[in-house]
């Protein structure tokens, strides 16, 4: 019976967290620059969010009392508490750790917490570990986050920076092969975005051009999928799926000047005009 409960409890917890997970990405979580829109950021904005997450903490809490070693209910303890309590988060994906050291899940959190507080060697060095436990997308997704970190440290040397960006989105290719992240359809399509800006670089120009196209049209193909996967519940991925558009209505418009161009340029300012209101 208390083990029942204890599964019931963590169950609660899970669905709690996706709940505050779904409000922040509503209210811009991710949206990314130098503003503040982590989940962190979102909590501290929004009581409903505070309150979803404090209530998923107290759902595991209550599951670990009645079961402590109970490994995915300590990693989902964790999970909640990164948005409140960093040091206590790790502490509670390290516990997870110790219990089932072949849970990929702890790891790649944990992973993607060292990444987040740009401790890139430690972040680095879990995500080696976790190669030798299970091939997760969030290791791919972690790879290309430590990458674009690279790509912003070796600023001012172009050809560096640039195969940094290179390697991040093969990083999100590779976590796209996997399963359909998020996360990872996100991240390659800034990287395609970031990277694709080359035409002219290459001696030959055909090449160069065919290039850049397949990259840009990779990069919104994967926004798109992105969106339709998460309802278009991100209010940054909602911006640039809009502007996606219109820019695609407008080179359509050079090139054709057809119907079909001035539509999508209609509906992508339609869509962001909506967004700037929600």
């Amino acid at each position: 019976y208390p083990y029942l409960v204890a599964s019931a409890s963590s169950d609660l917890g899970t669905n709690l967290l996706a709940q505050a997970r779904v409000c922040s990405a509503a209210l811009g979580e991710g949206s990314g620059g130098g503003t503040k829109t982590s989940m962190f950021d979102m909590a501290a904005r929004s009581g409903k969010i505070m309150d979803l997450i404090t209530r998923s903490i107290n759902s595991y809490t209550k599951a670990i009392d009645l079961n402590p070693h109970d490994a995915s209910a300590w990693n989902g303890l964790g999970t909640a508490l990164a948005t409140v309590d960093p040091l206590l988060s790790q502490h509670a994906f390290c516990r997870a750790l110790q219990i089932d050291k072949m849970l990929a899940d702890p790891l790649s959190n944990v992973g993607m917490m060292y990444a987040d507080f740009g401790k890139t060697d430690t972040s680095s060095e879990v995500l080696d570990a976790l190669t030798q436990v299970a091939d997760t997308p969030l290791m791919w997704v972690g790879r290309g986050l430590l990458l674009e970190k690279s790509s912003i440290e070796w600023k001012g040397q172009e050809g560096s920076s640039e195969a940094c960006m290179i390697k991040a989105a093969d990083a999100y290719r590779a976590a796209l092969q996997i399963m359909q992240n998020p996360a990872a359809l996100m991240g390659l399509s800034l990287t395609c975005r970031r990277s694709y800006n080359g035409f002219g670089k290459s001696g030959d120009t055909v090449y160069s051009y065919l290039s850049d196209k397949a990259s840009k049209s990779e990069s919104t193909i994967s926004m798109k999928i992105h969106q339709n996967l998460t309802g278009s519940g991100n209010l940054g991925a909602c911006y640039l799926d809009s502007l996606m558009t219109i820019e695609e209505g407008l080179e359509r418009l050079t090139a054709l000047n057809d119907s079909e161009s001035l539509s999508m340029i209609k509906e992508g300012k339609s869509d962001l005009a909506a967004v700037k209101i929600r």
